[in-house]
């Protein structure tokens, strides 16, 4: 649903320069809707089965990632599976995780989100660490 900016609300070709005076009043933008060709459309579904990720698939068409998944879904293309983190990779994070890296470390070498790595060590049987940082050699009692 189109949100209108309020009663009073100006609007300028240019949204985002700084106002000139403090009592000048606010200024506000419309968001743009961009509507895809067919052959753009035809483009995109293309380059989606081939494995595109959305979000580069939405930054270089200039639409929302809803709007891409929208184009995919009405072509009747499946969705991919959100596991970021393939499968062979999996073994190696277990195997970094288990020589002392954190989750995080992990991640970033990975090119993945931290949340997925902890999510694909745990259904892979990984006893996981507490969060933190962990002494480097354990305390004597």
């Amino acid at each position: 649903m189109l949100r209108l900016p309020a009663l009073g609300t100006v609007l300028r070709q240019n949204p985002g320069e700084a106002p000139s005076h403090p009592s000048d009043p606010i200024i506000a933008s419309l968001p743009v809707q961009r509507r895809l060709a067919p052959v753009e459309v035809g483009a995109l579904v293309d380059a989606y089965r081939q494995g595109v990720p959305v979000e580069e698939l939405a930054a270089s068409f200039r639409i929302n990632r809803t709007t891409v998944l929208g184009h995919v879904r009405r072509h009747g293309v499946p969705k991919r599976e959100r596991r970021a983190l393939q499968e062979e990779h999996v073994g190696r994070a277990a195997q970094l995780y288990a020589e002392g890296r954190s989750a995080d470390w992990v991640a970033a070498h990975l090119g993945v989100a931290a949340s997925t790595v902890r999510r694909a060590l745990k259904e892979a049987g990984v006893t996981m660490r507490a969060r933190g940082r962990q002494p480097r050699f354990p305390l004597e009692a």
